[in-house]
């Protein structure tokens, strides 16, 4: 009943607009636990780990109708990134705030996503991002401080090529 429930106030919380805190640019992002990953050739103990230059984080939630609306578009983005870059050069991950293992293969499955998707049965993401609306997406450069936010965007993407515009500017 509680997980129910639980799911239904992501789902409202998933129509509401996305305009909450989050990290300003030029800030270093949390050094995420990512060990609740859905492809065993992505098993990261922390974000720290990822060799990529720039790191492109999605945060999801499976019952969100926005992220679920956003899917397929996030899906040609990675094909540019894939086409265009190594994966040594950018990694494209999305986390799946408040959800378990089950419901991000639920969500993977069904939007056939191919990039690597990690699960928050805990709800650790949850706490650490609060009240972040979804889709939430920031991009990432490494540094020797960790990875810094270099550009936000919240809600649906619609133009990823902006996105893309984005990531591809933070390769210098």
């Amino acid at each position: 009943m509680a997980r129910k429930f639980f799911a239904l106030v992501l789902l409202l919380l998933g129509l509401l607009p996305v305009n909450s805190y989050a990290w300003e640019r030029g800030e270093i992002f949390p050094n995420l636990s990512l060990e609740n990953g859905l492809d065993p050739a992505y098993q990261f103990k922390s974000l720290d780990e990822i060799e990529s230059k720039v790191v492109v984080v999605q945060i999801f939630n499976m019952y969100c109708p926005h992220c679920q609306k956003d899917a397929p578009v996030v899906n040609k983005l990675y094909a540019k990134l894939r086409a265009d870059f190594p994966a040594s050069k950018v990694t494209l991950l999305g986390l799946g705030i408040g959800n378990t293992k089950r419901e991000v293969e639920v969500f993977r499955n069904s939007f056939k996503i191919e990039f690597p998707l990690f699960w928050d049965e805990q709800n650790r993401f949850l706490e650490l991002f609060g009240n972040l609306g979804t889709p939430y997406f920031f991009v990432l450069k490494k540094t020797d401080k960790g990875f810094q936010v270099v550009y936000m965007h919240a809600g649906e993407l619609q133009d990823w090529e902006k996105l893309y515009v984005q990531i591809k500017n933070n390769f210098s």
